[in-house]
């Protein structure tokens, strides 16, 4: 458990936030530790049980939102505070065991049952005009805001758009995204990545090793992960539904992973997070119709051949070759042996004419982004390539190559010639947007705080000095 921006602590994959939840009676910090001990008592371990003093710190510092437990000074007085290690270190336990991992589970179960629940907005917009003459691909996008807005700002909230759907006034997808809060729309983008996913697995092509994990996932979508081994008709279940899951943990890099498998090229991406320690990366690779790929805390699948075999981050030597061949090697029993071979320069299995030739696939851009040059500078190749490079070379080919030759010179001129195409002074525009967004947030929050002061100094002058004591 880590906090989660100003979520604080945030469990499961529809989001049960201790911290901005705190109020919510089903999604509070009450059940959790309620079921944490429960599983103490049951374990019979001694240690792991909370003396009541643990057991109300424990419910207090969950219920901080990130800011608070920060101690960003426009939430609190205090300098922040977290979880202590030795009850965090216990709590994360419970949540690795099979008790814990289905009561995150139930508690994804019970919301997805709220939001999909008859007479709710979700069900609501189905029933709509707009939803029902819109394509395939934008109802995925229509349900996946409403649902995400329903499930962080409440019904009532999510019921309102649905009444201007009605009514008329909303008629179109971006209206729809337009009509929640601008504080919510970092999640409202958030969760569209995931829907481009789910529309890239389901339209993926029939040679993608993904598409039959894809089918057996969505043949039942709640099924406890504590019994995905026990479907004898699906016997890869759990490598399957452990990779789909971890796609979504990294929507955006989930679906170029995705169409890098539909095109039979090539992937290798090394994805980190805020906060996390060194090292600890996911990995998407790709290679034709193979593919490795674990999660965050290093665990995960690959699919070489056809064949399913489970793998660990800490087993997995990467090894960049000078001329942009990546070599993944497995050990075990002390014995390394050769796991993928990742070759930037063949060509694809199943060249994808929508696909872009000379340039790398990134996902909601056109060309290539800063981030693709930050990875390349790293050694990480991030290109989805299906046919042998042709002169001239692309840009980030040759960002790449100086990259690797430490040729400061050379990447400089790339990077100034990225400056100048229409994709860099694209991103400046969408950074200097943002830009402004911040400020205009920023001084909105010291307004508000200064209003706040000016009503507190004018409450003292109406009742007089107080004294602390």
């Amino acid at each position: 458990m880590e906090p989660i921006y100003n979520s604080g602590y945030s469990l499961g994959t529809l989001q049960t936030d201790f911290g901005q939840q705190r109020n919510d009676r089903n999604r509070n910090p009450d059940g959790f530790l309620a079921a944490y001990d429960e599983w103490a008592s049951a374990s019979g371990r001694a240690d792991m049980a909370l003396t009541q003093a643990e057991r109300d710190q424990a419910n207090q510092y969950l219920r901080r939102t990130g800011n608070e437990i920060r101690g960003n000074p426009r939430a609190t007085a205090d300098n922040g505070y977290d979880l202590p290690t030795g009850i965090k270190s216990r709590l994360n336990e419970f949540l690795r065991s099979d008790a814990g991992i289905t009561f995150v589970h139930d508690q994804d179960v019970r919301q997805v049952n709220h939001l999909l629940q008859e007479g709710g907005p979700v069900r609501r917009l189905e029933n709509t005009d707009l939803y029902r003459d819109a394509t395939a691909e934008d109802q995925v996008r229509m349900v996946t805001v409403m649902a995400k807005l329903t499930n962080q700002a409440g019904d009532e909230s999510g019921r309102r758009v649905v009444e201007r759907i009605e009514s008329g006034t909303i008629d179109s997808l971006e209206d729809i995204k337009a009509a929640v809060p601008q504080h919510l729309q970092g999640d409202r983008d958030n969760a569209l990545r995931g829907a481009e996913l789910v529309i890239s697995l389901r339209g993926s092509e029939t040679d993608n090793p993904l598409r039959d994990a894809w089918r057996d996932v969505v043949a039942n979508p709640l099924i406890n992960p504590t019994q995905l081994d026990q479907d004898r008709a699906h016997p890869n279940l759990q490598a399957e539904y452990s990779t789909v899951k971890n796609l979504f943990l990294v929507p955006a890099q989930g679906r170029a992973f995705v169409e890098a498998l539909d095109a039979g090229g090539t992937r290798a991406q090394d994805v980190r997070f805020q906060g996390a320690p060194a090292g600890h990366t996911a990995g998407l690779y790709v290679s034709g119709n193979d593919f490795v790929q674990w999660n965050r805390d290093g665990r995960g699948y690959a699919n070489i051949d056809g064949g399913w075999r489970e793998i660990e981050r800490d087993q997995i030597t990467r090894a960049d070759r000078s001329n942009g061949v990546v070599e993944l090697n497995v050990t075990r029993d002390g014995v390394a042996v050769p796991l993928l071979h990742i070759d930037s320069r063949a060509p694809g299995v199943r060249p994808r004419p929508d696909l872009p030739q000379d340039m790398p696939r990134q996902p909601g851009h056109e060309g290539a982004s800063i981030q693709d040059f930050q990875n390349a500078q790293s050694g990480i190749d991030l290109a989805v390539r299906t046919r042998d490079m042709q002169e001239p070379r692309s840009l980030l080919d040759r960002l790449y190559e100086a990259a690797v030759n430490k040729d400061d010179k050379a990447m400089d001129a790339a990077l100034m010639e990225y400056g100048q195409s229409p994709a860099g002074q694209q991103f400046q525009r969408e950074i200097a947007g943002e830009e402004r967004l911040w400020l205009a947030e920023v001084h909105q929050a010291e307004l508000q705080a200064q209003l706040v002061e000016q009503q507190r100094i004018e409450q003292m002058g109406r009742s007089g000095p107080v004294m602390s004591m």
